[in-house]
């Protein structure tokens, strides 16, 4: 991540298989998305990103893939 960071704003959620809040997800004034993780359960494999009404600079796959990523990271340790 970069240094810069600033401020973030709130973009979206990511939704559970059953409309729970799983996390939210914040977009930086650099324009790096992070989430702030809210649940207790490992990231599953099926999450949906509810955006902020009028959030159109992250994608599904930019949000979605992110916990995804993030838990290969953790894989290879």
């Amino acid at each position: 991540m970069t240094e810069d960071l600033k401020e973030a704003t709130p973009i979206g959620r990511l939704l559970g298989a059953f409309g729970e809040t799983l996390a939210w997800v914040y977009r930086w004034n650099s324009m790096e998305i992070s989430l702030l993780w809210l649940s207790d359960m490992p990231v599953p494999e099926s999450m949906v990103f509810a955006p902020q009404p009028g959030c159109d600079r992250a994608t599904r796959d930019d949000v979605v893939g992110l916990p995804r990523a993030l838990r290969a990271d953790d894989d290879k340790d």
